[in-house]
């Protein structure tokens, strides 16, 4: 999936060949800003990474889009017609043909299309497909030098749309035949409306063009008439009018004239770099280091990056770097957490010793004044507790140093009410019901009670925990002597 970014860098590695683009925006507005190729036949694995890295040189792979661009020689095309008009039911029958064009397994291929027209419910479509291992191992090689690819695209639907929608070609109606002529091979495109009609490599390029020039001129016209026939019989469209040259050097002008000679065809030269825009510098560079290749089928499927039918991008590829850019997010949000956390502790304990430092302050301020107060304080409890002591005649406090005495740490007491006849009502609260029935026999063994009953017990929440809240009447011991002399003092 292609970021947001407008940088796209069009990469394109063979056997023998390491090429790249850097392009500057999309459609019209594509600009050329570098280029760099390498041969890499016959290195090691170990020498490859480092040749790429170098080619590539500083610029931001991870920042700019990375695309693969597959040339015609390492696809198998197809035109095929398709009874439907519906792009899904249209890719399911595409999946299902793909397997009777090729002699691999349906596993061993990545396939894709181009819809080309539809004529009522039938749509006719060119039918692209790949050997899988091929592009799993150009694309490991590539993520080994850092280099991350987005998208597999198709060269030819990138020319095709280049030279069909300049404004030189846009209003031919007829198809247009274009021939771009790289180092070691020609790629032959017929094309309309922006599309490919059909494709074709031929093993013939700049190297045998300069080393047998009559010869090599004579086998290329003669493949490039073979697929013209080829087209003509399967009836695709009609016959292009015009066939183009896109690069302009003394070898491209003396082919056309070949061409026109040998095939009687309407051959033009109009150069890539009239349509896709470069910087000084890069058309220095093509022109002095790179005049033996050509850099249209990288620039062209840069510039329609984002609107390429064509996708053969294999489904493994695309699965691994889901997982992880998965595993990149829950990186980054648990890394962005961490740091929250430190955030809200850093805060937290900020403000903690700023308040610890002003309590401190006023507790030193105010520290004579607290010495004071608490000896106030046991002055008043003290002169409070004699008032008790001869109200109650002492026996609130036997009752509280009975329960004290006894009290399990597993219970504490939350009222205590002592009635004028000598019943005594507690209510606390208990950990299990247990503790209190087995505390209620060491209260009815004291010397202050005599009795000890269970009231009530229910369960209850306390402080997030289960606990048993419980009412006691207990009778004080002396309880029956005072009843029997009340009436003699009346």
């Amino acid at each position: 999936m292609l970021n947001k970014s407008s940088d796209f860098i069009a990469i394109s590695l063979t056997e023998e060949d390491f090429k790249f683009v850097h392009v500057k925006g999309s459609g019209k507005g594509a600009k050329i800003v570098n280029v760099a190729a390498a041969d890499v036949k016959g290195l090691s694995p170990a020498d490859l990474p480092r040749t790429i890295s170098s080619a590539l040189g500083k610029i931001n792979k991870k920042a700019a889009n990375v695309l693969y661009v597959v040339p015609p020689n390492m696809v198998t095309t197809k035109n095929i017609e398709v009874p439907s008009s519906n792009p899904d039911e249209i890719q399911s029958i595409v999946n299902l043909q793909a397997g009777r064009h090729t002699p691999f397994s349906r596993d061993e291929i990545e396939a894709s299309h181009i819809s080309i027209g539809t004529s009522g419910t039938h749509t006719k479509v060119l039918l692209v497909i790949a050997n899988k291992s091929v592009f799993s191992t150009r694309i490991s090689a590539l993520d080994s030098t850092g280099v991350k690819v987005r998208k597999v695209l198709f060269a030819p639907e990138g020319i095709a749309d280049v030279y069909c929608n300049s404004k030189k070609y846009k209003t031919e109606t007829a198809p247009i035949g274009i021939i771009d002529i790289g180092k070691t091979s020609t790629d032959f495109i017929i094309a309309t409306n922006g599309l490919p009609l059909t494709t074709r490599s031929i093993p013939i390029g700049r190297e045998q063009l300069s080393q047998d020039a009559v010869g090599a001129q004579g086998k290329l016209s003669d493949e490039l008439k073979q697929t013209l026939e080829s087209y003509q019989s399967e009836e695709i469209n009609l016959v292009p009018v015009k066939y183009i040259l896109t690069t302009s050097d003394e070898l491209t002008q003396k082919l056309s004239g070949v061409l026109s000679q040998n095939l009687n065809w309407n051959v033009e030269i109009s150069p890539y770099t009239d349509h896709i825009k470069a910087t000084g510098a890069v058309a220095k560079k093509i022109s002095r280091e790179y005049f033996d290749r050509s850099f249209l089928d990288l620039a062209a499927a840069a510039s329609i990056a984002r609107s390429a039918q064509v996708d053969l991008m294999p489904e493994e590829v695309e699965l691994q770097k889901s997982v992880e850019m998965q595993g990149r997010e829950v990186f980054r949000t648990a890394l962005l957490s961490v740091i929250l956390l430190l955030a809200v502790g850093v805060f937290v304990g900020t403000r903690l010793y700023f308040k610890n430092a002003k309590l401190n302050q006023i507790i030193s301020h105010y520290k004579d004044k607290r010495e004071k107060l608490a000896k106030l304080e046991k002055m008043s409890e003290k002169t409070r507790m004699v008032r008790r002591y001869f109200d109650e005649r002492m026996i609130s406090l036997d009752i509280l140093d009975e329960l004290y005495q006894d009290l399990p740490r597993e219970i504490y007491l939350t009222s205590i009410a002592v009635g004028g006849d000598g019943a005594v009502s507690i209510q606390g609260i208990a950990n299990t019901n247990s503790i209190i029935y087995k505390w209620r026999p060491k209260l009815r063994e004291s010397l202050v009670f005599k009795e000890a009953d269970v009231v009530s017990s229910s369960s209850k929440k306390d402080r997030g925990e289960d606990v048993t809240a419980f009412e006691m009447a207990l009778k004080l011991a002396s309880a029956q002597d005072e009843a029997s002399e009340e009436p003699n003092e009346e």
